[in-house]
């Protein structure tokens, strides 16, 4: 398996970071973990390289929320030579019409593109586990106005942003080669900003939940985007140091090799 992120941010694309999207390529599968603006990477040179070959593309969504979904577009764009396939959660994990959604999306005025017209298939994610190319989702309900979901590959990937952190949902992550989990807050603005406590996860539940979890590996997503890299880089450190995990800084474009 490899990773590599092309957006690691939350809500805004600045700072060079790109909002939230990794790509996950294994022997027999091509996927996405969201879709914001780092998809536009994937019209890059360096990233295409490592695509040549593959035909299809899964987008794993966690929740509809524009810093994840806009990069469908560029996704599109860069994938016209196969189908895209859109996993994206509906009832019970969101109360939500992926085709009414995305369709607003893929549509006059806001694009000169229709659904009906481009190669995405909307497959809704309603079951806690399904396969796709013989790798096994499972998929669990997070806490995040609107709803997010988490996702699990096999035993090598979890993904849990846009939530809360739920110590009830440590034995979804529990082992993983690579847990890639939302860090948003250092523990001084969370403490100054209750509200975000409320939607996000923030650095020191983060690091309990991770010191429960026990992935091989850490690395912290949807970061604030008004910290600095040096910001980033202070927190992750700290994060390895109280969850007792190694922990990496994700680098956009950079490849990672999960379990390895």
């Amino acid at each position: 398996m490899k990773l590599i992120p092309l957006g690691a941010n939350g809500y805004l694309p600045i700072h060079g970071r790109h909002s939230s999207c990794f790509l996950v390529l294994t022997d027999r599968a091509t996927f996405l973990l969201d879709a914001g603006t780092g998809a536009a990477r994937l019209h890059e040179p360096e990233i295409r390289r490592h695509l040549e070959g593959r035909a299809e593309l899964h987008v794993l969504l966690s929740h509809y929320h524009v810093d994840h979904t806009a990069g469908l577009y560029y996704a599109f764009t860069a994938w016209r030579h196969g189908p895209l396939h859109l996993h994206a959660p509906v009832a019970p994990f969101i109360d939500g019409d992926p085709v009414e959604a995305i369709g607003r999306y893929f549509a006059p005025p806001l694009n000169s593109y229709r659904l009906a017209d481009s190669t995405i298939r909307i497959h809704p994610v309603r079951e806690s586990t399904f396969a796709i190319a013989g790798h096994r989702i499972a998929v669990w309900l997070q806490r995040h106005p609107g709803g997010s979901v988490g996702y699990r590959i096999d035993d090598r990937l979890a993904y849990i942003t846009d939530t809360v952190v739920m110590m009830e949902n440590v034995p979804h992550a529990a082992g993983v080669d690579l847990l890639l989990h939302e860090m948003w807050l250092n523990e001084a603005d969370a403490a100054a900003d209750e509200k975000e406590n409320q939607r996000h996860a923030c650095f020191g539940p983060v690091a309990a939940f991770v010191k429960a979890a026990q992935p091989r590996r850490v690395m912290p997503v949807h970061l604030y985007p008004h910290y600095s890299d040096d910001d980033i880089a202070a927190m992750t450190a700290a994060l390895a140091t109280h969850a007792g995990v190694p922990a990496d800084v994700p680098v956009e474009g950079r490849v990672y090799h999960p379990g390895a």
